[in-house]
């Protein structure tokens, strides 16, 4: 191993073997003539372009000694080998440095990939990943050693860790009572598998956060409660809090989100190793602003005595998990409603003198809702007077008795409601204060007062206790304008003079901006010096306010903005390095990816459903991004869809291709979408002449189920290919259209819209060129032999169709080299032949 003397670890002796093969006894599998692999506790190995002398039995005396640890390992346990391998290019410049290169490749391609060695490019990238191994190493090695206490209670919280979950968990589990029957089948779930998902799903109201809190406290489990405000609902906040949890220190080299998962992935092997099982608690899965499934649940492997519970309200988000755990032990647990026995043991804990009867008719009134009783609870506290008679219907009642001042001129009240509900942390009263203009003692007597008791008092502020109630805030008593100028008002409280240092301005100035729709001071204040310094204090939060910027420039329709775009982001991986690129190119790419789909490399992103239809997409990436898009738009009882592919590959065509997408979604918005030939020459329009775009193609549908036929037009896509029930037989369908950005006269190429009945039972597949033209084999290129797939998977799902396309595409003759990102859509008519749903 080749000593890098700027790494000193505390307590670790190095012994180094710079000279590999040239021991005084020849290769001994040790690190010098007195230390043998008995002694040692962790082999090192660095790798590049030499490798050392030949001996009789390996092509090095390296090989043979990392062999001989690997061997002595697999017999013994020990030592730990942890072996990187430089990535960077070489080229050799002589045969004896071919063979040497050569020799370093053989053995690395035929080194035991079993979680033993990392790629590493250059001496930073190896840096970051030997301390962050070490340290890992180190941690686990005195966890197993004894310094950790098995089944001890879960370490201190980093700053990683949400501080207001404290608060939340002590609050939610004050009350909480019952629900044995959940705790019994949570225990029998653990007895009967080795590892797996347990879904609690119950409506609002219901109690699932009080569980959830319960099973955190009384169990020490690792946890996270998902929420839309304080960053609760962001990925690679939610994976750092999760490592603080679990491995201290982990995520501390470590921004990206697959750095991250990566991370996660690693510290809940380790965790599993010990003897307690592991149980990771979940809340609030429902509060996460889409369905796709987070890279913090595990899906395809979960490591033996791992054990995540997840709670949600029924719906897309619980049950997507559930299609993603086809191999994971999973079990699904309704929330019922509490019965007479713990609703009375509540009222009676809470000693507010009711009388037998009384609990009935709460009980009756509630109809077991936990969050109802703990409202009913509130009023009795503040108000002895209430009669139990007029208990509301529902517990929206509640909200309207304590916002009924709203309906009296109390415009302070509605002031910090908006607030609250545009926020995302606590507001203390001196910055609703400071926001609203008014005292501190109107703010709270006006304000915080009349629904104190729907609200969680942290030591930062005020922030909304339950989501049912900020439900009932954002549904019932603002419209969409009034919400938006409550992020104004925050804006410009973070803008002021006074507030230039709060880090909350740097957390979320860009997000309050694009909520209040003020797009151009948006571009005018997250400039780049404004992002250098939220990365400098937030790392790759700022990819949130890229997508804001980048949302707003394109939203200009000019061309010129992707330039500006490419530049801003080359500017900011000189400051953050490592895979910033990469997961940039996924914030903007003009859809939301799924997790990858249990095909390699395959990103299926969730599209908007529509009644009537069935549809699915996936993209094989040529690299880490796509330069393929779709774009999916309902527009009232129609469906706009299209499909595209930008030149070549990389960050310029994936701002190109989110481009192109922006474009047709505001097209199809502003005109109503009438016409598909119309909206292609409008694309057109905006780009002709633009030589920094290149040539590009794609093609526009609008989809109309009540009159079952779909509106075509094609500017240089692969062709469309139609399944007709009716037929039972699929064909291509000839479509023919320049590419964008070709015309010579200085105008827009006119697009012919072509349509073709669509009925139930029928299904359309479009695909980019990826799929048809890529990786030609003797010049005979896949091509359309997919439309046999699906006369013969007529009946089937979109998915299934999808899938079965791809696998076909896969098992066709090729080079290893991708040539072309490959993306497919299918769209399914629902219903069969005959008309039946």
């Amino acid at each position: 191993m080749a000593a890098d003397r700027g790494l000193h670890l505390e307590g670790v002796r190095w012994e180094t073997d710079a000279r590999p093969g040239f021991h005084s006894e020849g290769p001994q599998g040790l690190i010098d003539d007195e230390l043998r692999l008995d002694d040692v506790d962790l082999v090192v190995a660095i790798f590049w372009k030499r490798f050392g002398t030949p001996v009789p039995d390996a092509d090095s005396g390296t090989e043979h000694e990392i062999r001989n640890a690997y061997r002595h390992w697999q017999e013994t346990g020990r030592p730990d080998i942890m072996a990187y391998f430089n990535q960077r290019p070489y080229a050799p410049r002589s045969k004896d440095e071919t063979d040497q290169w050569g020799r370093v490749l053989a053995f690395q391609a035929a080194f035991p990939k079993q979680g033993l060695w990392w790629p590493y490019k250059g001496k930073t990238g190896f840096e970051r990943l030997l301390r962050t191994h070490l340290a890992k190493w180190i941690r686990t090695r005195l966890s197993s050693s004894g310094a950790v206490a098995e089944g001890s209670a879960p370490p201190a919280p980093s700053a990683d860790y949400f501080t207001i979950q404290r608060s939340i968990i002590e609050e939610a589990s004050r009350l909480f009572v019952g629900r044995a029957h959940v705790e019994s089948a949570l225990d029998s779930f653990i007895r009967a598998n080795r590892c797996g998902y347990f879904l609690i799903s119950g409506g609002p109201g219901q109690g699932k956060t009080a569980l959830a809190c319960h099973l955190i406290r009384n169990r020490s489990c690792v946890h996270h409660i998902i929420s839309r405000t304080g960053g609760r609902d962001d990925a690679r906040l939610i994976l750092r809090s999760l490592l603080a949890q679990i491995v201290p220190g982990a995520a501390e080299q470590a921004e990206s989100i697959s750095e991250l998962t990566k991370l996660l992935d690693e510290a809940l092997l380790g965790a599993s190793l010990k003897s307690r099982p592991v149980a990771i608690v979940i809340a609030g899965l429902d509060e996460l602003p889409d369905s796709a499934t987070p890279p913090y649940l595990p899906t395809e492997h979960l490591p033996d005595g791992v054990f995540v519970v997840v709670t949600s309200r029924p719906g897309d988000h619980v049950d997507r998990l559930r299609q993603r755990l086809f191999a994971v032990p999973v079990e699904l647990c309704a929330l019922d409603p509490l019965d007479l026995d713990e609703m009375r043991t509540i009222l009676t804990m809470l000693r507010l003198g009711a009388s037998e009867s009384d609990i009935e008719r709460i009980a009756e009134a509630s109809q077991g809702n936990p969050l109802y009783l703990r409202a009913t609870a509130d009023e009795l506290t503040r108000n002895p007077e209430f009669s139990i008679r007029d208990l509301p219907s529902n517990i929206d009642g509640f909200f309207r008795r304590s916002t009924a001042s709203l309906a009296l001129g109390n415009t302070i009240l509605g002031d910090v409601l908006a607030l609250l509900s545009a926020a995302r942390k606590p507001l203390s009263l001196a910055e609703l204060s400071a926001i609203t203009g008014s005292p501190n003692r109107a703010v709270f007597e006006g304000g915080i007062r009349p629904v104190r008791h729907f609200l969680l008092e942290t030591n930062s502020g005020y922030t909304f206790y339950h989501a049912k109630f900020h439900e009932f805030v954002t549904r019932n008593i603002f419209y969409a304008d009034e919400l938006s100028l409550a992020h104004a008002r925050i804006a410009e409280w973070l803008i002021a003079p006074s507030g230039r240092d709060f880090p909350y301005r740097y957390n979320s100035l860009a997000y309050h901006l694009a909520e209040s729709g003020a797009a151009d001071r948006l571009v005018d204040i997250v400039d780049e010096p404004f992002l250098a310094e939220k990365m400098r204090r937030f790392g790759y939060a700022v990819l949130e306010d890229i997508e804001y910027l980048v949302r707003a420039l394109l939203a200009r329709r000019d061309p010129a903005v992707i330039d500006r775009c490419v530049a801003l982001v080359e500017s900011l991986r000189r400051v953050a390095g490592g895979d910033f690129i990469s997961e940039i190119a996924r914030s903007v790419q003009p859809y939301r990816s799924g997790p990858p789909a249990y095909r390699a490399q395959t990103l299926e992103p969730d599209l908007p459903s529509f009644r009537g239809l069935d549809l699915y997409a996936a993209v094989l990436p040529r690299g880490q991004i796509s330069a393929d898009f779709f774009e999916v738009v309902p527009i009232e009882d129609r469906l706009a869809v299209a499909i595209g592919d930008a030149p070549s590959y990389g960050l310029k065509s994936t701002f190109v291709a989110r481009f192109l997408a922006s474009v047709f979604h505001d097209l199809v918005l502003d005109s109503k979408a009438t016409d598909t030939g119309a909206l292609l020459s409008a694309i057109d329009r905006t780009i002709l002449g633009n030589e920094y775009l290149g040539q590009l193609s794609m093609q526009g549908l609008l989809i109309e189920t009540a009159n079952k036929v779909i509106h075509i037009a094609n500017a240089g896509h692969p062709y469309p290919v139609h399944y007709s029930a009716r037929r039972r037989k699929a064909d291509i369908l000839p479509m023919p259209g320049l590419l964008l950005n070709t015309s010579i006269s200085g105008k827009p190429t006119p697009y012919e819209e072509f349509a073709i009945d669509f009925e139930p039972g029928d299904i359309l597949v479009l695909v980019s060129d990826g799929l048809t033209e890529a990786n030609i084999v003797d010049e005979s290129p896949y091509g359309y032999r997919f439309a046999r797939i699906m006369e013969s998977n007529a009946g089937a799902d979109s998915a299934h169709v999808g899938r079965a396309i791809l696998e076909d595409w896969r098992a066709f003759p090729r080079d290893s080299n991708v040539g072309d990102d490959v993306s497919i859509l299918v769209i399914a008519s629902r219903g069969s032949a005959n008309g039946s749903k």
